[in-house]
């Protein structure tokens, strides 16, 4: 009988345990450089499933809306680029949210603008930047001090690139050991960069990107085959119609499209590592099924 009780016991703590974790929270550590110095290579987060709706656990779907991501917010979500196996499998990215449903983004020599109103950054939105300094000057105090920990040279004669926020770019620019520190800018070569779309219609970089509307569920666009590079992955992978391209025509489940209506709603983010990035700039717009909740800090 005692037995019994234990193993009660245990069935109820194994049964909340996997509400709480399958339901609710998930614990999960950054893996990569994408969001220094929001958050930092190998750091664990929290990540709160319920803020946007209550799901299923293991399998994703949505049983009960609570929310809806705001801008300004970390999202955890699963990578939306990978096919051909289930949502849950995806491995999970966070990134920041920028742009909602229904959004107007553009970003021009690497300021946000959302309609026209400028989007108001984090204090931790890093650039890459170009340094010149005497190598006798380079030193690992030196890097200590201005807590630089990514980047390195770029020649054997004082140049150095480096990812820094607009606080380490001040104190950087009176540091008498540093002769020269500008920040780098994007050329216009989206293929080189692997900016999306991948259209010769469009000419985006990293810095200059847009205007585009982010996807709003019910909305109806045209579509043609000038901008159909916007949306064809949307179609056809994340919304699963068939979609056939020729040089004039865009054929949607076998018949001629000329406009399109979205079943979804669509969100754009981006890393606050702005320049040593993997965000909707380089695959596009990220489906709400692909969400899994919003991140905090421990």
């Amino acid at each position: 009988m005692k037995f019994k009780k234990q193993y009660q016991w245990i069935a109820v703590l194994g049964f909340f345990f996997i509400i709480l974790f399958g339901v609710f929270i998930r614990f999960e550590r950054i893996n990569g450089q994408t969001m220094e110095k929001s958050l930092m290579n190998e750091e664990f987060v929290i990540i709160s499933k319920y803020k946007y709706g209550i799901r299923i656990p293991f399998i994703n779907n949505l049983i009960f809306n609570t929310g809806k991501p705001d801008r300004g917010e970390l999202l955890a979500f699963h990578y939306p680029l990978l096919q051909d196996i289930p949502v849950s499998k995806k491995p999970i990215i966070i990134s920041r949210c920028v742009g909602l449903p229904g959004d107007t983004l553009r970003i021009t020599e690497k300021h946000i603008f959302i309609s026209k109103d400028t989007f108001i950054e984090p204090v931790n939105i890093q650039w890459k930047y170009r340094m010149f300094i005497d190598k006798n000057n380079f030193t690992h105090d030196f890097l200590a001090e201005h807590k630089i920990n990514e980047g390195g040279r770029v020649n054997d004669v004082g140049l150095y690139d480096f990812p820094l926020t607009k606080s380490q770019f001040e104190k950087l620019k009176f540091d008498k050991r540093v002769s020269g520190l500008r920040v780098l800018k994007s050329k216009m070569n989206h293929r080189k960069q692997k900016i999306f779309p991948s259209s010769p219609y469009f000419a985006f970089t990293s810095d200059n990107f847009g205007p585009v509307v982010v996807p709003l569920k019910g909305w109806t666009i045209p579509i043609n085959i000038r901008n159909i590079g916007l949306y064809d992955r949307i179609i056809s992978q994340y919304e699963g119609n068939t979609l056939k391209t020729n040089y004039e025509q865009v054929f949607i489940n076998g018949e001629e499209a000329f406009s399109y209506t979205f079943k979804k709603n669509y969100y754009f983010v981006l890393d606050d590592n702005r320049d040593f990035a993997e965000d909707s700039r380089h695959w596009g717009f990220l489906p709400e099924d692909h969400i899994i909740g919003e991140t905090h800090q421990f």
